[in-house]
């Protein structure tokens, strides 16, 4: 299964996602800009890359990845300023760092995805106070898994904003019937928090966030509240949103499952 890692402006951060998963993960695929596509290569030597047009922003680099780039059934979209934790005892929240562990953080979400359309791991902020190792009908975030004919034959989209792809797309599963399952004995945090440059840092002004949550309630009424936020960490108070992901779930016609693949024997 093929993780897709999004990354612009940081070919050269050797602590997020690609140098804990390079070493232990051979199906990796870089996406970034076009003209960063030389500076990539000469960082990840190793890695498959594929370009996107320099114009485009995250959105659409994740329509892109699920629409043109995906050929398999099943696929990861990471974020690229990831680092990644386990809890050793599933049953006690105490983490440490996950490095060997990550094949097996991939094959679950393999194996989850025959049962469920999407899958994701849970942020570290919060971990200690769930207790089930795996969660369903919730946030997804940073780390993206999904069916892919399962988002083919309902026309799910990720470019339908100027930011919050990952809610709407979890939104528009979970409308449809399909749930989720978030994986509690795996974490990922970001390396350097939010204020790391490159990536989105600098694109995602307070004018996108005001305009991703208005819009993220347009597609979504009834499901999406319209807030404005300030942490000490931000540069600006931020129109964000709160969402009501169960409620969504719940108002769907239908519970929906991934259909089975089959695999047939030889004759």
């Amino acid at each position: 299964m093929k993780i897709f890692v999004h990354s612009k402006g940081r070919a050269s951060l050797k602590t997020g996602t690609l140098s804990w998963l390079q070493p232990v993960w051979k199906d990796v695929v870089i996406v970034c800009p076009a003209t960063e596509v030389d500076l990539y290569r000469i960082h990840w030597p190793k890695v498959l890359i594929y370009q996107v047009p320099v114009t485009y922003d995250l959105p659409e680099v994740q329509n892109a990845i699920a629409r043109r780039f995906v050929t398999d059934r099943k696929f990861v979209m990471m974020d690229d300023d990831l680092r990644f934790a386990y809890r050793p005892d599933p049953a006690v929240p105490a983490l440490l760092q996950a490095f060997e562990q990550i094949p097996y953080m991939m094959r679950q979400i393999e194996i989850l995805l025959d049962a469920v359309a999407h899958v994701t791991i849970c942020p570290r902020q919060g971990n200690n106070r769930v207790d089930a190792p795996i969660t369903y009908v919730t946030a997804a975030r940073s780390v993206l898994a999904y069916r892919r004919d399962v988002l083919e034959r309902h026309d799910v989209l990720f470019n339908r904003s100027p930011s919050k792809s990952d809610y709407d797309a979890t939104l528009q599963l979970f409308r449809l019937g399909y749930r989720n399952a978030c994986i509690n004995i795996y974490t990922h945090d970001q390396v350097g928090g939010p204020t790391l440059a490159g990536g989105c840092t600098e694109s995602r002004t307070e004018s996108v966030h005001e305009r991703a949550s208005t819009r993220l309630s347009e597609l979504h009424p009834g499901f999406v509240k319209v807030v404005v936020k300030q942490k000490p960490d931000w540069k600006f108070p931020r129109h964000d949103v709160i969402v009501s992901w169960k409620k969504a779930y719940e108002s769907a016609d239908k519970v929906r499952t991934p259909p089975l693949f089959i695999k047939r024997s030889s004759p």
